[in-house]
């Protein structure tokens, strides 16, 4: 793998975080998040593991994209957030700022060895576009790491969307790091399950508002979705950025 020339000044807060984020951003949007009703079940965490398997498509790349067998023909789609597309994307650390490509950080703990960080923005929104053969529920986990002790994920400091829809998914707590020398990066199951269209998908992370950086709104470093279905997924990943 060739790596990225970062064009940013790390901060020694930075460093102490995996490669890490420089300066919470200013509080310049709102986010309204529609809250729909529906059943909640608590929150699991599991050891994230991945086999690589090629999923069906004639104009998609699935390379990095990895999937495994589950229990009653369910496949678990691994997207890893370093390929979501990030042109565009302004983002927010402990102590500066980056933007589109700058914002992908490499660390070793991550399970592709890069995250997308500079989340500490009010109103930044992180999409993943995927493709679905049918229209099919699928069960959504994260794979998030924090630089701000503990967080409180929910849908008003942290919304989830699919299509526009807001998911009610109950709240979860990520964990803080074991040690200041790296990111502790886990997988957190979100619940209820999500509902996927036949075609294309947007699904959208959000930062809410929160105090968790420095007193303005602060989110995860995103590792990975995973998306575990008995639908066909396929989608574009955007190698470019961490070449």
């Amino acid at each position: 793998m060739v790596l990225r020339k970062q064009n940013v000044v790390l901060s020694v807060c930075c460093l102490l975080f995996a490669g890490g984020l420089a300066s919470c951003g200013p509080k310049t949007s709102t986010v309204a998040s529609t809250v729909s009703s529906t059943s909640s079940a608590s929150v699991s965490t599991a050891s994230a593991t991945s086999t690589a398997s090629t999923a069906a498509s004639t104009s998609v790349s699935t390379a990095d994209s990895t999937s495994t067998s589950t229990q009653g023909g369910k496949q678990a789609y691994v997207f890893e957030a370093e390929y979501i597309d990030v042109t565009g994307l302004n983002g927010g650390g402990i102590s500066g700022a980056a933007s589109g490509v700058n914002m992908v950080i490499e660390a070793s703990s991550a399970s592709n060895g890069w995250f997308v960080g500079y989340t500490h923005k009010l109103g930044l929104v992180l999409t993943f576009n995927i493709n679905s053969d049918k229209a099919a529920s699928a069960t959504m986990a994260l794979q998030l790491g924090t630089e701000l002790g503990v967080m409180t994920m929910n849908p008003t400091t942290f919304a989830i969307a699919v299509n526009g829809t807001a998911v009610n998914y109950t709240a979860f707590n990520i964990k803080a790091n074991s040690s200041q020398t790296g990111t502790d990066f886990r997988e957190y199951t979100i619940n209820p399950t999500v509902n996927l269209a036949s075609g294309a998908n947007a699904i959208t992370f959000t930062i809410g508002e929160n105090e968790y950086c420095n007193g303005g709104s602060g989110g995860p470093l995103f590792d990975y979705m995973k998306l575990s279905t008995e639908a066909a997924l396929t989608w574009t990943p955007h190698t470019e950025n961490i070449e």
